[in-house]
């Protein structure tokens, strides 16, 4: 199992993919990686005060800001990981867990060979 835990606010969208592959590489058939993050939705429409607060915050202290759930799924995807239903955390809605696991047919073939880079 590989946990992370408000750690992909402080990257940009490269570095974040990267990350999540070497994750997915590093876990054993059937290992879970597991994300939470407050995230931000996918309309700036309907962002609440608190996500608009630590957009700003973590942009102005790591130069990047909240991804959305949408994005940390694709960064899944891309590494070849099966995606389970996200939670959102039940004291702080802006916060989600999303647990992507390890197909136990899943090998480095599966990635590009620009994947493999990171």
């Amino acid at each position: 199992m590989v946990l992370l835990a408000n750690v992909v606010h402080h990257f940009d969208e490269p570095t974040n993919r990267c990350l999540i592959q070497r994750a997915a590489r590093a876990l054993r058939a059937d290992g879970l990686l597991i994300v939470i993050e407050a995230v931000r939705p996918l309309s700036l429409e309907r962002i609440d005060q608190l996500e608009g607060l630590l957009d700003l915050y973590f942009g102005a202290a790591s130069g990047t800001g909240l991804w959305t759930i949408e994005d940390i799924q694709d960064w899944n995807r891309s590494a070849g990981l099966v995606l389970l239903p996200h939670e959102t955390m039940r004291r702080m809605p802006c916060c989600k867990l999303q647990v992507a696991r390890k197909d136990a047919s899943w090998t480095d073939r599966a990635l590009s060979q620009e994947d493999l880079t990171c």
